[in-house]
């Protein structure tokens, strides 16, 4: 099971989160300007990207849209980085 355990889910928020950050900063965005496009909180917005929450599908979208990107790639971009860290590790 890949992302079907509670640790496999955790760390698919935590890549999810780094990569928010990573287009947010791409775009040189603040926090405040991601949220202002999303209408989420500034401080809802660093708990994503800090990795200690978990976005609602419906937060998760809104941050999709505002970087002009279809919600699924932003998804598949997440458990492919995750996917690939995770077979990374078993080799080691």
């Amino acid at each position: 099971m890949l992302f079907g355990s509670n640790e496999g889910q955790l760390k698919l928020l935590s890549r999810l989160g780094q990569i928010i950050r990573e287009h947010r900063e791409k775009r040189n965005w603040t926090r405040k300007i991601l949220a202002a496009k999303t209408g989420i909180s500034i401080s809802h917005v660093r708990v994503i990207e800090m990795r200690q929450g978990n976005p609602s599908v419906m937060v998760f979208v809104a941050i999709a849209v505002a970087f002009g990107i279809d919600a699924d790639k932003l998804l598949l971009e997440a458990m492919q980085r995750q996917a690939y860290l995770n077979d990374k590790n078993r080799l080691e």
